[in-house]
């Protein structure tokens, strides 16, 4: 007899994909509202400083962030269960909540706003490094899912010392990491224990 799903990786998979479009559409919006944001001059943060489209902003952050947290159990789950996958998902979890952070402190709060922000720059980084040996593993995240697993910080890095502009970088990073949040949360779902 096939071993059954937990009733809840159902809704954790789905929250991953939900916080990725969710913020795909605000982060739009917040773009529209605002117009005058310009991609690769100005940081994302600044879409949720005293600008028109601030609440669009900074409610997508934080529902971004609330959403990989809930997503956190179902990447788990579809990973083989060693200390590489551990300490990978233990740092997704650490740096959504920091993204969290983001968009309850946005960047008029100064240092704590630059605090959460590199906190979740850096920390999801390092958990995708950490999370590459791991989904090459997975039956669940087969190629498509290693693919963006390492792509996702390579090409990050790479944009970062290619233009050593933070606002260039930024949002690819966001990008990245939405692709490989959203991918992974439909991988989970069409092809989940």
């Amino acid at each position: 007899m096939p071993e059954s799903k937990p009733w809840w990786i159902l809704p954790s998979a789905l929250a991953g994909l939900l916080g990725a479009v969710g913020f795909a559409i605000l982060w739009t919006s917040a773009v529209v509202a605002d117009g005058h944001w310009i991609f690769g001059v100005e940081t994302l943060s600044e879409l949720g400083g005293d600008r028109p489209g601030k609440c669009l902003f900074n409610t997508g952050v934080v529902l971004a962030g609330m959403m990989m947290v809930a997503f956190t159990p179902a990447l788990y789950t579809a990973l083989r269960k060693d200390w590489m996958s551990r300490i990978g998902c233990a740092l997704v979890l650490v740096a959504s909540a920091a993204l969290v952070g983001i968009g309850i402190f946005p960047v008029t709060a100064g240092s704590v706003h630059t605090l959460f922000s590199w906190a979740f720059f850096s920390l999801f980084m390092i958990a995708l490094l950490a999370l590459i040996w791991p989904v090459r593993r997975s039956k669940v995240m087969g190629k498509v899912g290693l693919f963006l697993t390492v792509a996702a910080p390579v090409v990050s890095i790479i944009v970062l010392v290619g233009t050593m502009t933070v606002p260039m970088a930024e949002p690819v990073a966001v990008i990245s990491i939405m692709l490989w949040g959203g991918t992974t949360s439909v991988l989970i779902l069409t092809r989940g224990r």
